[in-house]
């Protein structure tokens, strides 16, 4: 095959590839919602994504709609993460201050952590807020968890108000508990 023939073919594979990629996908060229918030999605300003999970403490199911009509301050952890152990003094710290006005949830990420390590974890922290278990990554893969710890902030009306990547500073956390509180 002589060199001209091999790069037309080779120029020929590129643009096909090029058209592949950067063809919109039918779902993707989707008019937007006008009300994004009678959507869910793990983003602010929409609401706040569903799911049911077993708690720690009792094996008993809890369900996010249980908390509906209330603030929310959702945290993804596992017990080998260091931000993880870096941020929950804090949030222990922040939960005895806001824990009657704000619901905290803990969700373990029980896919890649151990139950013997994720108690221990509960009992060195002093962990008095509900620690659910996502055995599955149910929860995490809902809320699009990439990195964690990851936070989410919920308002009264279920919209997800902020979100957080990586160990919250505590000022941070109080100024976002404040204004969930008060919306």
């Amino acid at each position: 095959m002589n060199l001209g023939l091999k790069w037309s073919m080779i120029g020929a594979g590129v643009t096909v590839l090029l058209l592949t990629v950067l063809t919109p996908h039918p779902k993707a060229s989707a008019p937007i919602a006008t009300n994004p918030s009678a959507i869910t999605h793990p983003f602010e300003g929409y609401s706040a994504p569903p799911f049911t999970l077993t708690q720690l403490s009792n094996g008993q199911s809890v369900s996010l709609a249980q908390y509906a009509g209330k603030p929310i301050f959702i945290n993804f952890w596992a017990s080998w993460c260091p931000p993880c152990r870096a941020e929950t003094p804090d949030i222990v710290q922040a939960y005895r201050k806001y824990g009657n006005k704000v619901s905290f949830i803990s969700v373990n990420l029980t896919n890649q952590d151990t139950l013997p390590n994720v108690q221990a974890f509960v009992k060195k922290f002093g962990i008095q807020y509900p620690v659910l278990l996502d055995k599955t990554a149910a929860a995490s893969n809902l809320y699009d968890v990439i990195a964690i710890p990851t936070s989410f902030f919920i308002n009264r009306k279920g919209l997800i108000v902020a979100r957080f990547s990586g160990a919250i500073p505590h000022a941070e956390l109080t100024s976002m508990l404040n204004r969930i509180e008060n919306s």
